[in-house]
């Protein structure tokens, strides 16, 4: 189940199914969570020393699934104490039992009367370990009062917290923070990963996320079909070519933008295209720009495509016929001239049935009665390019970007990668493929035109585009994690992509 990615509601069928379905008690299924955190909790108390626990409990299952945790850790001779965050007489259903066989072990249950009392200072700050189990997948409101304290002393104090199923105050469906929310050292969750820990600030407040089983039968999983999975690929990414091949075979890629002052990103493109494969890379540009862009990179064909006051559908259609894909929008012009080439190109690629990856500044000249109804075309936007496509913030993106990815996909039903943290590949039809390769390092100029003309060059090459986002994605993120391990995050460059890009398509050693 650890490939899949699930709403707060998904979950909660899971469980009714294991519960009143398969007949598995709830119980059971806190007992097997509890011991999952307490598993996490002895681990790093292994690694980095210790023995005295804290587990900050609420009233909900979550807190119950504290209470089983500090049992398992009392027994396995740690040192544990637990902080309830609410009054008891608020504990009720199986926390209220888990509370109970707590109280009856003698394990030591602090009452929070007041979150500057003396014994909440005490508790925490003495604790080697913390545990988050204060708020679950059931959250609705913003995080207030008591527990709001309890959480910004937790993250005050620089001490590892474990938190349980997610860090409490994240929305579990968008990684939103509802007022306030715990930053954990480690997120054990249960049975499925939860959208909010994969998206937003979810990934930075998550730390380490590790998927426990608890019991939940498959037969919930396919019942519920999740509508999201992660984006994971294994080795090798791409087959072993034929020993008679020859460049026909790996496609005719044609990259479309470029403008005085912006030559470089159809440079990135189409050179990051031929790194990926594409047996020809062709740039279509700006006449002004095509003597600078001619011989930078010998293997790249350079065509001067228009001018300002003369952008011509003839040329345009004859240069995409032939071609197996299209990469429109690196390097663009924001002007009118922009405007014309973005229209016209999406109507002679239609016109000749060829893919088209429409990326950068194509995008804001995007419409959606520019694209007709069963063109192939894959969007690329940033939370930016987004936010204009939908007419909101890039704030609002990025507060909801699986909700951001559904209005996007409404209005051009595509292929659609929203870039960022947290990269998500959308089609109307198929779970959202959520991306976890990458790293900050790579929020640097010209690192989405690499992309571009990865997705481009698979799709010259024969793949789906579907297909060819979802692996160019894992595989630029991939290749960024590797330049970043050899030289840091800060001096990460989009042209360092391109060249680890033949090494990122064998495995490591060790993943």
């Amino acid at each position: 189940m650890s490939n899949w990615v699930v709403t707060a509601a998904e979950m909660r069928e899971m469980d009714r199914i294991a519960i009143e379905d398969a007949g598995i008690p709830s119980l059971v299924l806190m007992e097997n969570a509890g011991r999952a955190v307490a598993d996490a909790v002895r681990r790093l108390l292994a690694e980095r020393g210790g023995d005295t626990v804290t587990v900050v409990c609420g009233k909900g299952n979550n807190g119950g699934d504290g209470f089983v945790a500090a049992r398992t850790l009392a027994n396995a001779g740690v040192e544990v104490v637990c902080l309830l965050a609410v009054p008891r007489v608020e504990v009720k259903g199986d926390a209220l039992t888990q509370l109970d066989i707590v109280d009856t072990l003698g394990i030591p249950v602090l009452e929070v009367p007041d979150p500057e009392a003396e014994v909440v200072g005490d508790a925490l700050g003495a604790a080697d370990v913390l545990v988050d189990a204060l708020f679950g997948t059931g959250l609705t409101s913003d995080v207030t009062g008591t527990c709001a304290a309890v959480i910004e002393k937790m993250n005050a104090l620089g001490t590892p917290i474990v938190a349980v199923d997610l860090p409490s105050g994240l929305c579990a469906d968008t990684g939103a923070v509802r007022g306030t929310a715990v930053a954990a050292t480690i997120t054990v969750t249960f049975a499925c990963a939860k959208r909010g820990l994969a998206v937003g600030e979810g990934r930075r407040l998550s730390g380490e996320v590790h998927v426990a089983g608890i019991g939940i039968p498959i037969d919930a999983l396919e019942h519920v079909g999740p509508q999201a999975q992660f984006n994971d690929w294994g080795d090798p990414l791409l087959p072993p070519r034929d020993r008679d091949a020859h460049k026909g075979d790996f496609g005719h890629l044609l990259v479309v933008g470029g403008s005085p002052g912006k030559g470089g990103a159809v440079l990135l493109s189409g050179w990051a295209a031929l790194r990926l494969g594409a047996g020809a890379v062709t740039i279509a540009t700006d006449a002004r720009i095509q003597p600078a862009l001619e011989g930078r990179l010998p293997e790249l064909m350079i065509e001067p495509a228009w001018m300002p006051d003369d952008v011509d559908p003839a040329v345009l259609l004859e240069l995409v016929t032939g071609k197996s894909a299209v990469v429109l929008g690196p390097g663009l012009s924001a002007g009118e001239d922009g405007a014309a080439v973005t229209r016209l190109m999406l109507a002679a690629a239609a016109e000749a049935e060829v893919p088209v990856v429409v990326d950068a500044t194509a995008l804001r000249h995007l419409q959606p009665e520019l694209v007709p109804d069963g063109a192939r075309v894959c969007l690329t936007p940033h939370p930016g390019e987004a936010g204009h496509l939908l007419g909101v913030s890039s704030a609002t993106v990025q507060a909801n970007r699986f909700g951001a990815l559904a209005g996007l996909l409404e209005r051009y039903p595509s292929v659609v990668v929203l870039k960022g943290a947290g990269t998500l590949i959308g089609t109307p039809e198929s779970p959202v493929a959520i991306n976890r390769t990458g790293n900050p390092g790579m929020a640097t100029a010209g690192t989405g035109d690499v992309l571009a003309g990865m997705i481009g060059a698979l799709a010259a090459r024969g793949l789906e585009l579907r297909e060819a986002a979802e692996l160019a994605v894992f595989l630029h993120g991939r290749t960024g994690d590797r330049v970043a391990a050899r030289l840091g995050e800060e001096s990460l460059t989009a042209s360092d992509l391109i060249a680890a890009l033949p090494g990122a398509l064998q495995p490591a050693q060790e993943e």
